[in-house]
């Protein structure tokens, strides 16, 4: 978890919006508390699972979700229509688990490391305002300790680009995750990376096996937590042990065939082997 301290930029006379009173008229007073647990619930969503705001889809199982707002699964469904014909907010039921996504939420969100930071950018702003105050062709006095923090700056890497193999691994998980849920997954900046880390020392054709058993496995927390990919990459290697299961008993099926036939043909010359 970020050591940020995470909060929302309010304007304190939202409650006079024309929306939020036509909330108040619809859902009472508790829809104006439902809208911001939502909010809430989205932007820790997005903070722990994503890098940006753009096309992001919010995931959450329904027990959890009618936890937190205290209400029963058709209040839940009210609620969420509620709010899509008031705020556009978007949302799809899949079996028990529920996607939504809100739009805007991105002006809501800011964080602060810690309280001086916010000095710390009003001094950057006005630092730059110097910079273009002072035409080209002037020669402002800098001093020594300034110049030494330039040469000691470093420059940012360049983010690497996806190598062939966790590109074909990343579109095999989309592809299989569409098949179970009828809608893409849930984009993050942290797919690729656990991507890259989990399947780097394997073949291709193995890690493609363990995306696919990892969706046709029957266990109840892999849909519990709507196949993310932390969990793929946390039950990595249960997942290498069913498969090796499933590729003995598949082995065991085909020598029996091969015994069946090879007995077969013996009793009777006519028949030929497949």
């Amino acid at each position: 978890m970020s050591k940020n301290k995470n909060y929302f930029r309010h304007f304190f006379k939202a409650h006079r919006d024309a929306k939020m009173i036509k909330l108040k008229k619809t859902r009472g007073t508790k829809g104006i508390g439902e809208y911001w647990i939502l909010i809430e619930l989205c932007a820790e969503f997005i903070h722990d699972n994503t890098t940006g705001f753009e096309n992001v889809q919010c995931v959450f199982h329904e027990r959890n979700l009618r936890e937190s707002l205290s209400l029963r699964k058709q209040e839940l469904n009210k609620c969420l229509t509620s709010l899509q014909l008031i705020f556009n907010f978007s949302w799809t039921r899949v079996e028990d688990q529920i996607f939504l996504s809100v739009p805007n939420l991105s002006k809501y969100f800011g964080k602060y490391s810690e309280q001086k930071d916010i000095g710390k950018e009003r001094k950057g702003k006005e630092i730059q305002g110097e910079e273009q105050s002072n035409p080209r062709g002037s020669d402002p006095v800098i001093d020594e300790s300034s110049q030494k923090q330039n040469k000691s700056r470093k420059k940012s890497p360049t983010k690497k680009d996806p190598d062939n193999q966790t590109q074909k691994l990343y579109a095999h998980y989309c592809e299989e995750f569409k098949k179970l849920y009828k809608i893409n997954p849930p984009r993050t900046g942290k797919d690729i990376g656990l991507i890259k880390n989990c399947f780097s020392s394997m073949p291709l054709e193995d890690g493609l096996e363990l995306i696919t058993a990892y969706f046709q496995s029957k266990e109840n927390w892999f849909k519990t937590k709507g196949h993310d990919m932390a969990t793929l990459a946390n039950n990595l290697t249960k997942l290498k042990v069913n498969t090796v299961e499933i590729k003995k008993q598949r082995e065991k099926k085909e020598n029996l065939f091969d015994t069946i036939d090879a007995i077969q043909s013996k009793e009777d010359p006519n028949v030929r082997l497949k």
